[in-house]
């Protein structure tokens, strides 16, 4: 069975990262999920926008932080990827939200701190508890909105496991108890994590794992012999079933 599809910050292999241009396109994929990043706005909204600067992607400068909703809205989000997304918008939770209802989940990656109360808050005025899954990094933050929201899905990122290695019983063991600690249902493991013998251990306990972020079809092949549940992808259309041995 083919994992299930996930577009990493929309299809942003062909479209500019966390926009409603790459949102559409990765519906146009008819992918599973859509994952995205949220961080706070000076005045509190919620923007998608992966890393704390809006240096990157837009051809504004300075923290996120540091900007209000409306001033954000002024940046171009698009012209970095292509002249054809010239004005694309760096996007706040609730137009993606409207954009992928009933069309794919949104796999909404927390980025910081102090966004728990914010985000449920977003959920619930929108009706959105089944539209999404959480994960994050943050340990803490997972565990927090877990005990908050309990009916909500969330997942534990990981870049390696917190003791051992990928291939060994140890490094598999701490791997699920880091997820079942915080209160998460599946692990968002890093490509380099990803072995048969760790994704085994985590579905012996009903632990699926999801990988990012994958591209290459020989990638894609390894993490489906290892039996992994999903693939985040920036090419996400690449993910196929002949790709199954």
């Amino acid at each position: 069975m083919i994992p299930l599809r996930i577009a990493h910050r929309g299809a942003s292999g062909v479209a500019p990262e966390n926009t409603l241009a790459a949102f559409r396109r990765a519906l146009e994929m008819n992918v599973d999920l859509i994952e995205t990043d949220i961080r706070a706005t000076s005045d509190g909204e919620i923007a998608l926008l992966h890393d704390e600067s809006v240096n990157r992607t837009t051809n504004g400068e300075g923290p996120l932080r540091e900007w209000t909703l409306e001033r954000l809205r002024t940046l171009d989000a698009g012209s970095w990827k292509g002249p054809e997304f010239a004005g694309e918008t760096v996007p706040t939770l609730e137009e993606a939200l409207s954009v992928t209802r009933d069309r794919a989940v949104l796999l909404i990656e927390v980025k910081e701190p102090k966004l728990e109360d914010r985000l449920l808050d977003v959920l619930d005025r929108t009706d959105s508890m089944n539209q999404v899954v959480v994960q994050s990094f943050d340990v803490e933050i997972v565990r927090k909105l877990s005990e908050k929201e309990p009916k909500l899905s969330y997942g534990l990122l990981l870049s390696n496991p917190p003791e051992g290695d990928a291939n060994s019983p140890e490094g598999a063991a701490s791997v699920l108890q880091a997820i079942r600690e915080c209160g998460a249902q599946f692990g968002g493991l890093s490509g380099r994590m990803i072995t048969p013998l760790l994704v085994s251990h985590l579905k012996r306990y009903a632990v699926p794992v999801w990988v990012w972020t994958l591209n290459e079809p020989d990638h894609f092949r390894t993490a489906i012999q290892a039996g992994v549940a999903g693939i985040i992808s920036d090419y996400p259309e690449r993910v196929t079933a002949d790709l199954i041995p």
